[in-house]
């Protein structure tokens, strides 16, 4: 076996696709966190940041592409969040997403909903509870399976139609993304844009299905994110905001190296605007991590000083590895270790329990 190894290798033959290689020619800059409230005092505002199928392989090829240095790297405290669903090793984003909203594990495909079919609160409920603003940002459909987690309850995760009508009757404030024909190309005739507008919720879907690739949508999840941040402050009570880069996902289950590091950058930079908008006012705590991790990225070489990147893929699907958790700002201590996802939503909490 050592020996066909040793062949295949010499031979140029990559075990698990075929080495791929990146430049990135233009690196963003870094921001500098200073003015940080202590990491256990209890935060007002709650920001959860999805990178959907994002792995340390991931972060670690972004920082090469990116010069050695990220934004989320900056973040003092760092975990590792096990993934598995209730009902498989290899989580799907709705079971996923349902932990990360939740605190409960799921079966595979279903959305705020525990094995036994009961309806489960999710953060977005708990701060509402509290009187908090709610807000999703992403780069995919909002009724996809990460965003739907937060507001959802469907046995099937395709059914974004239905999962519309939950978003359009649920406790959502700000809600900005794509899918715009899931709320005024249904069956029903129904126009559920209007119906949220008219209920003095602010909604932007800016594309009819899921957005573009990062050089076809420019800054648009920045822009966004930061917008939703502004709308929501001006509830006194504090919010929580969820941010997905959604497709970091698809780029790695199509195994496209270019593409998954684009949407990684893109990603960075806007973490690196939330980050800076979070020290700022230093009453924030800000979660970065993933659902699961996707395509079983290995990076083969790599040079920060050039900004370049060797890597392959094991799979077109997610993985069962651990995924990392970056904290940052008031409460951020307390997210050090190694935990189930479902104890993010906990820790959370606890974190935010001082404050009321």
């Amino acid at each position: 076996m050592k020996t066909l190894i040793g062949i295949l290798l010499a031979a140029g033959i990559a075990l698990g696709g075929e080495p791929q290689t990146y430049n990135n020619p233009a690196p963003h800059s870094v921001v500098r966190l200073e003015n940080t409230a202590p990491a256990t005092t209890a935060p007002k505002n709650i920001i959860l940041m999805i990178g959907d199928g994002m792995s340390l392989q991931h972060v670690q090829a972004a920082w090469l592409a990116n010069g050695g240095t990220l934004n989320i790297m900056q973040c003092p405290f760092v975990g590792l969040s096990r993934t598995a669903s209730a009902s498989h090793t290899i989580t799907d984003s709705a079971a996923g997403g349902t932990a990360l909203a939740s605190g409960t594990k799921a079966i595979n495909k279903q959305l705020g909903l525990d094995p036994k079919g009961n309806k489960l609160d999710s953060l977005a409920d708990w701060a509402k509870q509290r009187g908090m603003g709610t807000g999703i940002v992403t780069t995919k459909t909002v009724t996809d399976a990460t965003p739907a987690a937060f507001y959802a309850h469907n046995p099937n995760r395709a059914d974004e139609d239905a999962i519309a009508l939950d978003l359009a009757t649920g406790n959502i404030d700000v809600i900005f993304g794509g899918g715009a024909k899931h709320f005024t190309q249904r069956k029903d005739g129904r126009n559920l844009l209007e119906q949220i507008s008219k209920q003095g919720r602010t909604i932007k879907l800016a594309t009819p299905g899921h957005y573009g690739t990062p050089a076809e949508r420019g800054d648009i999840l920045r822009q966004t994110s930061l917008e939703a941040v502004s709308r929501l402050r001006k509830n006194p009570n504090g919010y929580f905001l969820m941010i997905e880069g959604a497709k970091i996902d698809l780029a790695s289950h199509a195994n496209n190296l270019p593409e998954t590091i684009a949407e990684m950058l893109d990603f960075d930079r806007t973490a690196g605007a939330i980050l800076a908008e979070a020290a700022q006012n230093g009453d924030t705590l800000v979660i970065i991590t993933a659902d699961h991790e996707c395509g079983g990225l290995s990076i083969l070489d790599g040079d920060p000083a050039s900004r370049t990147v060797t890597a392959t893929f094991a799979t077109g699907n997610h993985s069962g590895i651990a995924v990392p958790v970056y904290a940052f700002g008031p409460g951020s201590a307390n997210f050090t270790g190694t935990y189930e996802n479902t104890a993010i939503p906990a820790k959370i909490k606890q974190a935010a329990a001082a404050s009321r």
